[in-house]
């Protein structure tokens, strides 16, 4: 019998493995949108990923991180079937929104799409597939850090984490003052 050489070995490790994760997602009852692979995490896309994970953690924050990662996989969920559809429809920016577990979802997508709208102003669309990529990427994250909980927020304090070592700090101020204050003590520690 011929012996298998090492990287061959190797190869067929790697195969045994993704199979396995395969029909894990499977067995969960996965018709998930979640990509796990790197495509996406390109030089020229992380400025994107990372807005979109931006408004994500700001959602979190603003929400008084009553956000799951359930809110986020739905939220993420419902985007990436938009995107698909075609062009997105103006942001309504008049509409009220109320805290609450209801609507988390809507003030996630909201708020995304808010972010991507400023973004894009200045920055180069990457186009609706490299979006939907990106969208399942990071549902790929949520399902890597939360688990299947209701109540999971292991994405969520890993993006908060992630969000922190890059520099950016989230905070909600309670009045016009307090705005300043945050401000002024930013410019200061620059």
């Amino acid at each position: 019998m011929k012996q298998m050489t090492k990287r061959k070995q190797q190869k067929l490790q790697k195969k045994r493995k993704q199979a396995k994760q395969a029909r894990k997602r499977q067995a969960q009852g996965s018709g998930s949108l979640a990509y796990h692979g790197r495509k996406y995490r390109t030089k020229e896309l992380v400025p994107t990923h990372l807005e979109t994970e931006l408004a994500i953690h700001e959602c979190d924050v603003l929400l008084d991180r009553e956000l799951t990662d359930h809110d986020v996989r739905e939220a993420l969920e419902s985007l990436v079937l938009q995107v698909r559809l075609g062009p997105l429809p103006e942001i309504d920016r008049k509409k009220p929104f109320s805290a609450g577990p209801d609507n988390n979802r809507d003030v996630l997508i909201w708020n995304i799409r808010e972010h991507w709208d400023h973004f894009f102003r200045e920055n180069p669309h990457p186009g609706r597939d490299k979006l939907v990529g990106i969208l399942r990427s990071i549902l790929g994250s949520v399902e890597t850090w939360g688990n299947p909980s209701p109540a999971s927020r292991g994405y969520l304090r890993f993006i908060e984490g992630f969000c922190a070592k890059l520099g950016y700090r989230v905070q909600v101020a309670s009045s016009e003052e307090e705005l300043h204050r945050l401000l002024e003590a930013e410019d200061d520690a620059e």
